[in-house]
């Protein structure tokens, strides 16, 4: 009898798995060490990473100069490309290489790359786009270079669309640093992106090193933030409140993420990211947990030292899934993964992409650009429908993983509890959600199932609810529930929740993307100590925020 390899063997305990009840518990896929990308985007193939495809001057609608940020609408997949000054959206995720994009915003075209279109600000143009995020309803996108951030009330479907909304500015012409004077409660200072649950807004202002939140979607320019982050008050913006890192201190933020318990930011210029156990809902806040260093005083990248599982280097990305944290360290020109959302300092990631092991960080891994590497990158982390977006900064393209996998699995007849405290417990022919949320009480709920609206039910007095829908079979399934106030008013949405729904006919081996191929882990990559970087695209010089 022939042997069974060690793949095969592999995807037989993982079936048996599922079918002896393993399912039930938390069958989390991921892709492994050093995992190749399946599609890229902006570029014609995995071993291409010129800007605009060697044509700088002359950008396309298949074309990107330095990826960063992404995120998504539904089916749509919304990018920034940052030196072409534009923001790309692409009416799907693309399934092979060199996909067109269909909308541009901040330029009249898809050949367009000048600085405010060639002129001064307005609302329809950007200047050197840092962050766009999408909260289910409106678009936001952080306008870098002309200190503010611009707010869309709905998805543009056609080039050059005006934004409704400015936040940092008193019009869509102004675009002053701090507005000419100095930081407050309206002013920004090249922000760097944003996360909305749909209610609160919150603002990562690198340059005026803090975070500013909004209790509400401003629906006016020049909005005031209700309270900040990293700073004693909302008119403090030195770094680390002028003094060394704290629990209470930023330096440089460039990401915030929040699953609607958790609050995680990524410190890029202490080399750290932050962990909040709980939404803060004052100013001056202290984290509970930092990564990236061995306590809440430190702030040198890599810890001064070589690279790790437990250090990094200007993190400029941080996103929640599930019970996992995903980190993009970007000076180590790698993604971290971590299995669990840490609970302690100094904590070890489980897994590393970008990179052959947790101890290299070459750009490119020393060599020429292929589908497992990253330069300066990635900028840019997003999850839907089991796919992994990322942006890969220096080698100006997008990369997607098509199997990233759900975050968790659920056989029939078995529930879980999701990460904003909800239960879906998976039924032969439907699914039954249920929570409480006494905040909302006498309010609603609907949730949404791949972009459609399954279910709407009232939350009870005691704040509790439930709901069924039919569905059948199994797949990977994109869930979203928001919860409403009494007067049918937008109040939360909780994160997307990816699930494996697996009724007896999902093959586990299409959850999990095995395709490691590099060495063992045992190498020492390069040390890179400086948390700041200057890349030169060709002539074209700019701090790589």
């Amino acid at each position: 009898m022939k042997k069974i390899g060690i793949i095969n063997l592999a995807v037989v305990l993982l079936l048996a798995g599922f079918f002896c009840g393993w399912s039930r518990q938390q069958a989390q896929a991921a892709l492994l060490t050093n995992a190749s990308a399946d599609v890229v985007i902006g570029q014609q193939n995995m071993t291409s990473n010129s800007p605009n495809q060697g044509n700088i001057a002359l950008p396309g609608a298949n074309t990107f100069w330095g990826s960063r940020e992404v995120t998504m609408a539904g089916d749509k997949l919304i990018a920034i490309d940052i030196e072409n000054n534009r923001v790309l959206i692409f009416n799907s995720i693309p399934t092979s290489d060199n996909a067109s994009a269909d909308v541009v915003i901040g330029q009249s075209s898809m050949s367009g790359q000048d600085v405010n279109q060639g002129l001064s600000a307005d609302a329809n143009t950007l200047n050197y786009a840092t962050g766009v995020f999408y909260d289910g309803s409106k678009l936001f996108i952080a306008d870098g270079m002309n200190n503010r951030v611009l707010i869309y009330n709905s998805i543009p479907t056609s080039n050059n669309v005006r934004a409704d909304v400015v936040v940092g500015q008193p019009n869509f012409t102004s675009s002053s640093a701090n507005q000419g004077v100095v930081a407050g409660a309206n002013t920004l200072n090249q922000p760097n992106t944003m996360f909305s649950d749909g209610k609160k807004l919150f603002i990562s202002d690198w340059g005026n090193n803090r975070v500013l939140v909004f209790n509400s979607i401003p629906t006016s320019n020049n909005a005031n933030a209700d309270f900040v982050i990293g700073q004693a008050d909302l008119a403090g913006n030195a770094p680390n409140q002028g003094g060394s890192a704290a629990a209470n201190t930023i330096f440089g933020p460039s990401y915030i993420f929040s699953n609607g318990k958790n609050l995680v930011i990524a410190d890029r210029d202490n080399n750290r990211v932050l962990i909040y156990n709980s939404v803060p809902t004052q100013s001056n806040a202290s984290a509970n947990v930092v990564v990236g260093q061995a306590n809440m005083n430190a702030n040198e990248a890599n810890r001064s030292g070589a690279v790790g599982a437990n250090t990094l280097s200007a993190p400029r990305i941080v996103y929640l899934y599930g019970q996992k944290l995903l980190i993009a360290d970007s000076d180590n020109n790698r993604l971290l993964i971590y299995n669990s959302i840490p609970t302690s300092n100094d904590a070890n990631a489980d897994t590393v992409v970008g990179q052959p092991d947790l101890t290299s960080n070459s750009p490119n891994q020393g060599g020429s650009v292929k589908a497992n590497t990253f330069s300066y990158s990635p900028r840019g982390i997003f999850i839907s429908k089991g796919k992994l977006i990322l942006g890969d900064y220096a080698n100006s393209r997008l990369l997607v993983y098509n199997s990233f996998g759900s975050q968790w699995t659920i056989g029939r007849n078995h529930s879980k509890t999701l990460s904003g405290g909800e239960k879906i417990k998976v039924k032969k022919k439907k699914l039954e959600f249920s929570g409480k949320k006494t905040t909302y009480k006498k309010g609603y709920v609907r949730i949404y199932r791949n972009g459609v609206l399954a279910k709407k039910v009232k939350i009870k007095k005691s704040g509790k609810w439930s709901a069924s829908f039919r569905d059948t079979g199994s797949a990977v399934k994109d869930f979203v529930i928001k919860y409403y106030n009494s007067h049918n008013t937008l109040q939360m949405n909780s994160e997307t929740y990816t699930l494996g729904i697996n009724r007896g006919g999902l093959n586990a081996a299409t959850l999990e993307k095995a395709n490691y191929t590099g060495p063992a882990e045992n190498s020492v990559g390069e040390n890179k100590s400086s948390p700041q970087k200057d890349w030169d695209f060709a002539g074209a010089k700019k701090n790589a925020r």
